[in-house]
């Protein structure tokens, strides 16, 4: 795919969601979806950001005359939202979707709890990223398997982004308060520290390729790193890069 661009309206920018090849973007509060194959733009209306369907290219968005209503790509079948419910992410078997930090597996009618607390890091379709007591000494981060409803409990002393690899085998965390990147195997615990990120807090600065490479943003460029957290190479971008999402 050759080099595109895209010019929106002057003002703050940053990606909020990723669908295969499709992305939302909020421009000051304002919400846009963009397809990059073939490109195209869609402004949204309302104030809910799209959720990706677990088929790519795909989202659930609020239906602007019915807060409580989501329809697929905005004109396919409806559901209406639980009572009080946030939807976070789609998974296998329906929309997981929280109240507080307390969380639920949705499909239609059905409402099944969930026994996980924590606040939301990132969901792969097969488990679920939450930090709990962050930042501090108990700061923990809780990968939840939600088919068996296990736990791998992983330590850290902050983690304010969070992101799963494809395959839910590891995690990438940062903090506005730490000076690194933490790379977790979610099977074994072992962690991996990497270089400072340059990047605003509010937004992960890091990314995972398909292929299971993991992209972070440095002071001077985009390091590319294994699934083990050992560099590969580095993409020169002098820096003026602050937010990476990598495509299909």
């Amino acid at each position: 795919m050759a080099d595109v661009r895209i010019d929106l309206r002057v003002g703050p920018l940053w990606i909020e969601a990723q669908s295969g090849s499709s992305l939302v973007i909020r421009k000051n509060r304002t919400l846009y979806t963009i397809d990059t194959d073939p490109v195209s733009v869609e402004q949204l209306t309302g104030d809910m950001s799209p959720i990706a369907t677990l088929e790519p290219d795909h989202w659930w968005i609020q239906r602007p005359e019915d807060t409580s209503i989501i329809q697929r790509d905005g004109d396919g079948p409806a559901q209406r939202i639980p009572a009080g419910a946030r939807l976070v992410a789609s998974v296998d078997g329906g929309i997981l979707a929280s109240v507080g930090d307390a969380y639920s597996l949705w499909k239609q009618w059905d409402v099944r709890p969930l026994p996980f607390r924590g606040a939301f890091l990132d969901a792969t379709p097969r488990v679920i990223a939450l930090s709990n007591g962050c930042p501090g000494s108990r700061c923990t981060i809780d990968v939840d398997d939600l088919k068996h409803g296990t736990t791998v409990r992983l330590r850290a002393d902050a983690a304010d982004q969070g992101a799963l690899s494809p395959d839910g085998s590891r995690l990438a965390i940062a903090s506005a308060l730490t000076s690194s990147v933490t790379l977790f195997d979610t099977t074994t615990g072992h962690s991996t520290m990497l270089s400072r990120p340059n990047a605003s807090a509010t937004v992960a600065p890091f990314t995972w390729a398909s292929n299971g490479e993991l992209l972070v943003l440095t002071a001077t460029g985009i390091a590319v790193v294994d699934a083990e957290g050992a560099p590969n190479r580095t993409i020169d971008d002098r820096g003026g890069v602050e937010q990476i999402i990598a495509l299909p």
